[in-house]
């Protein structure tokens, strides 16, 4: 019995494996590690969208109720805050930046954010004005369509793609 490799994480032990089988693992636990830090990465994600839901949400009915200020107003000016405090929890908890320019970096998320606030403007305005839903729980709805939109373009464009722009 003759012992190849351990792997001191888990204390497996590959005997006598083919060179073949051995590239087969090799992939395997690479893959295992990508889906992990994936996963991982979901989960700070979700937990700072959490935290910037709560300040978007909380901000837009503050301004609306007790300012009266419209709706739409206020989904802005709340909607550009949480987009400060995320853009500041997501890049240091959630995305490994592999960017040297910081500046390159900070106008790709502006340009990100602009977009997303566009996206969330015309979703309240739809089923505020146009679907007659309460704009609290169309808030809602308009939060979960620019989380997907941020964390898919964030993750490709901040993450991934700033190297090759």
């Amino acid at each position: 019995m003759q012992i190849i490799k351990k792997d001191n994480a888990k204390y497996q032990y590959l005997i006598n494996i083919p060179n073949h089988k051995k590239c087969f693992y090799k992939e395997i636990t690479k893959r295992n590690k990508k889906m992990k830090k994936l996963i991982n990465q979901i989960i700070k994600f979700g937990i700072v969208g959490g935290i910037c839901f709560f300040i978007d949400y909380g901000l837009m009915v503050l301004f609306t109720e007790l300012f009266s200020i419209h709706y739409l107003i206020s989904c802005g000016v709340a909607f550009s805050v949480s987009v400060i405090v995320n853009y500041l929890l997501s890049m240091k908890f959630v995305f490994e930046s592999k960017n040297s320019s910081k500046i390159k970096e900070v106008i790709f998320f502006i340009i990100l954010s602009v977009v997303g606030l566009i996206l969330n403007q015309i979703v309240m305005w739809f089923t505020v004005d146009i679907i007659n839903i309460h704009y609290m729980i169309s808030k809602i709805g308009a939060t979960a369509i620019v989380m997907i939109y941020n964390f898919v373009t964030r993750r490709l464009l901040l993450e991934k793609g700033m190297k090759k722009i």
